[in-house]
């Protein structure tokens, strides 16, 4: 499905928004919408399970959620621990047209207020560490710290920067670094450090800005923090955030992933803990290693893991030229299968995503940003008008990758030009319809692009002269135009009767 692209409108919106669940994860009566905002710049509608409705109940764009209950886990060089940990609450992104007043969920509906929140304290902005453009067109990912004082700003800086260039030797971000946004914000803390276990010890707790501690739910390296905090400090900072990673100030091996957010500790192996936890809160890939309980096949929805007995989303890549590719046992849960016996980085801890992971990374990052056309030249809004003698360039500017992208230009139906960036449209040429420009990237490590997120497809309604004559010569260009030879004849005949 070609992803018809509708450039930044006077009207266009987005809601980013904190959802409160409930109790232990599970959506009941106190679930509502917390901390909203509207953002200028629209996102794709797509099928999902929250409807966006106006004040009468009129559905007027549709979303979906991330997996409303969770596991906590870390991947360690010998292994891997993990245990349930149900987020009580959720970053959403969704579609905000003009008018849009409720979410609907599961039969529920839920007023959204959308005013500024009154915060006692402003927000610190956001720090830029790579920085390609708006992030309403980018995947962004925000890093916060945790347990830095504010004499040790310049650690915190120095590990955001080395995770940075550890994700930029790292496929497929190397060669899709201009798709993604990496900000950092710093939260100054009263101690350096934080808690070395779940239980306060005798001296009492470590006041930190996100209360991180080790020993979560008994398990020594695995790290949990405050999801409200984080929640409130990335709604009041980087709202337009997808994934979010908590630096936490120890050399203890240490971190943990989830779909709400990462923690990494910023010892030797630091960047590449947080490379694989990230991936949980940035594209939401699976850990390709079994918690050791079964999973519901109805409930989750997963691009690295399939219940056992069902067809896989990754069948494209199990050929000859991927023999490591195929259907082991254990994805996440024990009835669940990967696609690999562990040549990939959401399995072991390495710094290599297998061809199944790095192609939902791909398609992650294009479809937060909306296909490869960033803006067009002139407005698709209104229809270009071109006499005889008259020349448009159209153009385009995308959001390209370290590769080549295929450009396909189709004038009412037949393909006119592949060369990239603009096409001139000549006004003589009896043209009266659209002017289509579809720019797709054909990278082969996507296989599989079900909704289109590799391509992107504008429009602009165009209408030239309409000539007779000569073709070569354009008769409207190069002599008189019919509504003249008309004239001419009406005169004639009326001379040869008088």
């Amino acid at each position: 499905m070609l992803l018809l692209l509708h450039l930044l409108t006077a009207d266009a919106a987005q809601l980013r928004a904190v959802l409160h669940l409930g109790e232990g994860g599970v959506p009941g009566p106190e679930m509502r919408v917390e901390h909203a905002r509207v953002l200028e710049g629209d996102l794709p509608s797509v099928p999902g399970d929250v409807r966006v409705v106006s004040a009468t109940g009129e559905v007027l764009a549709t979303g979906g959620l991330p997996p409303l209950t969770g596991w906590r886990a870390i991947v360690t060089p010998d292994g891997h621990e993990a245990a349930p940990s149900p987020a009580t609450r959720i970053r959403v992104a969704l579609p905000w047209p003009e008018g849009a007043a409720a979410l609907q969920i599961g039969g529920r509906t839920l007023p959204v207020d959308t005013d500024a929140t009154p915060w006692l304290v402003a927000p610190e902005p956001p720090g830029e560490v790579h920085v390609t453009g708006s992030s309403l067109r980018r995947l962004d990912l925000v890093v916060l710290s945790e347990g830095f004082t504010e004499a040790e700003r310049p650690q915190f800086e120095a590990a955001v920067n080395a995770l940075s260039d550890h994700l930029g030797r790292l496929e497929p971000y190397t060669q899709y670094a201009d798709l993604l946004n990496v900000w950092q914000v710093f939260t100054p803390s009263d101690v350096s450090g934080i808690d070395p276990t779940e239980t306060p010890n005798s001296s009492g707790s470590f006041d930190t800005p996100f209360e991180c501690h080790y020993g979560c739910n008994g398990i020594e390296r695995l790290v949990c923090c405050d999801t409200d905090a984080i929640n409130l400090k990335v709604q009041t900072s980087v709202p337009f955030a997808e994934g979010v990673l908590v630096l936490v100030n120890s050399q203890q091996y240490g971190g943990s992933g989830g779909y709400d957010y990462a923690a990494a500790y910023i010892g030797a192996e630091g960047p590449k803990v947080a490379a694989h936890e990230l991936a949980h809160s940035l594209v939401l890939l699976w850990d390709e290693y079994s918690y050791g309980e079964e999973g519901d096949p109805n409930k989750f929805i997963s691009h690295n893991c399939a219940p056992e007995g069902e067809d896989v989303p990754w069948e494209a890549w199990m050929d000859a030229e991927h023999p490591e590719i195929g259907i082991y046992p254990g994805c996440s849960f024990t009835n669940w299968v990967r696609p690999t016996a562990g040549s990939c980085m959401m399995m072991t801890l390495q710094s290599r995503y297998c061809p199944v992971c790095r192609e939902h990374l791909v398609r992650s990052m294009y479809a937060a940003v909306g296909g490869p056309i960033e803006d067009v030249t002139p407005s698709l809004d209104e229809k270009v008008v071109l006499r005889s003698g008259q020349t448009q360039t159209f153009s385009a500017v995308t959001i390209a990758p370290r590769a080549g992208l295929e450009w396909e230009w189709v004038l009412d139906g037949e393909v006119v030009s592949t060369d990239p960036d603009t096409f001139t449209l000549d006004g003589c040429g009896n043209h009266s319809g659209k002017l289509e420009l579809t720019v797709r990237d054909p990278t082969p490590w996507v296989r599989n692009d079900p909704d289109g997120s590799l391509e992107s497809t504008v429009a602009w309604k165009v209408r030239t002269e309409r000539c007779e004559g000569d073709p070569a010569r354009c008769g409207c260009q190069h002599g008189p135009r019919p509504e003249a030879l008309l004239a001419l004849l009406a005169l004639g005949l009326r001379r040869r009767r008088t």
